[in-house]
């Protein structure tokens, strides 16, 4: 070692301490200087008797108040440091990771953490504003109402909603804590029989809410309330053959020929210009030919099963309402698709049940006798076609207020009106 390094070295060993002890120094005064949680119950002394309960939110316990709460001035209500549930993640980082890897609570998408949670304390664990079931069910009317059902499983019987469900994100649907199948086979082996054959080495990978319903029902043997008859009584061989233990199970009849060998009354539709998917997919596509949940046997809620397949229109019809911020029509809002598409087949493009003036009238009555001409009236001069509520409205990709496809204020009527 050269001389200059050992004097380098000898002035940082000499420097050091003194860093250390200014640092020291400048800390003990900030913190001095820093309010204690004396302070603010020194006004807000009601807070400090509400926040003695059993559970206490661990920055409240240290009476670290300024860890949310700016004590002289913020852009939020109640003094807070930011928007509640960014500051909740500041420190729950796990949690808001999770955020984008699966299904999530609605609540933490549309709504605050403490929709839930007490920020300070709480009698509850994990700082619930109320026991986590209850709270669970104060929300969810309708599943409420099902423990007043005839059958139930045991963990809805007994209220024990984190059995099955997590309270936040799940990487399944329903924020179910595994894939359903495996869930209900935890507790519960397959019961299902026909004619004393066990159905187990069919069902085992089958999903179970598909006929059953994952918390109650006043069906015996909790099936879904909508049911196939055949089903209902027990007739399996109305559709299949012979089920044979440990062998592929086999329909009588392929396809939609099975289906409309009974209902007859839907071969009229096959005659229309336009058939769903071609007419070549089969009805078990979207009806469930065992019990569902929803009326036409279909394999789950009307806006879900349409999304499934036309993703697309999904996305342009949010991307549509959150340029207009918000739409009127209740169509739409509340997903009735079979409002306006016939899901099966139909004589007019785009499955319409009408003109695109007949299915707008059925709900704007009074719009329509204001209307501009419609139909053979008004020849919509870029086309050279009839005009129609459609010519000017998209319900589902217009951008502009009252769904309209240009700005009404603007180039909407020049579209056509140039020459006027």
């Amino acid at each position: 070692m050269r001389w200059r390094d050992v004097n380098n070295m000898r002035v940082k060993f000499a420097i050091w301490p003194l860093l250390t002890f200014f640092a020291w120094i400048l800390t003990s005064e900030a913190l001095a200087a820093r309010p204690s949680a004396d302070t603010c119950y020194s006004c807000h002394s009601q807070l400090k008797k509400q926040f003695a309960q059993k559970i206490i939110h661990d920055p409240v316990a240290k009476g670290q108040c300024m860890a949310c709460h700016n004590p002289h001035a913020a852009n939020q209500d109640k003094f807070l440091k930011d928007d509640i549930n960014k500051l909740c993640y500041s420190c729950h980082k796990g949690l808001a990771q999770e955020l984008g890897r699966g299904y999530v609570h609605s609540v933490l998408l549309h709504d605050k953490c403490t929709r839930c949670h007490s920020p300070h304390a709480s009698a509850h664990r994990n700082l619930l504003a109320k026991e986590a079931n209850s709270l669970c069910l104060d929300c969810h009317e309708g599943v409420k109402k099902q423990l007043t059902f005839s059958f139930s499983i045991p963990p809805f019987r007994e209220k024990k909603c984190l059995s099955c469900h997590q309270p936040h994100v799940s990487r399944e649907e329903g924020l179910v804590r595994k894939n359903i199948n495996r869930l209900c086979q935890d507790c519960h082996g397959i019961k299902c029989k026909s004619k004393g054959v066990s159905l187990a080495f069919v069902l085992q990978n089958a999903d179970c809410t598909s006929c059953h319903n994952p918390h109650a029902s006043n069906k015996k043997g909790v099936f879904n309330p909508i049911a196939h008859q055949s089903f209902v009584d027990q007739k399996c061989e109305a559709c299949h053959d012979t089920i044979v233990a440990n062998k592929p199970l086999t329909t009588k009849l392929t396809g939609r020929t099975l289906c409309l060998d009974c209902h007859g009354n839907k071969k009229d539709m096959l005659s229309k210009i336009y058939v769903h998917a071609g007419g070549g997919k089969a009805c078990t596509t979207c009806h469930n030919p065992h019990a569902s949940q929803d009326k036409g046997l279909i394999w789950k809620k009307e806006k879900w099963l349409c999304i499934s397949c036309h993703a697309d229109t999904d996305r342009r019809e949010k991307a549509s309402i959150e340029k207009q911020k918000g739409i009127r029509c209740t169509a739409i809002k509340e997903g009735r698709c079979s409002h306006c598409h016939d899901p099966h087949a139909a004589n007019m493009p785009r499955y319409f049940k009408g003109d695109g003036v007949d299915i707008c009238m059925s709900c704007h009555k009074k719009e329509h006798s204001l209307s501009h001409p419609l139909r053979e009236k008004s020849i919509d001069p870029r086309t050279n076609q009839p005009t129609y509520c459609t010519t000017c409205h998209g319900m589902h990709t217009a951008e502009n207020k009252f769904m309209l496809y240009f700005d009404r204020k603007k180039e909407l009527c020049i579209e056509c009106h140039k020459r006027d």
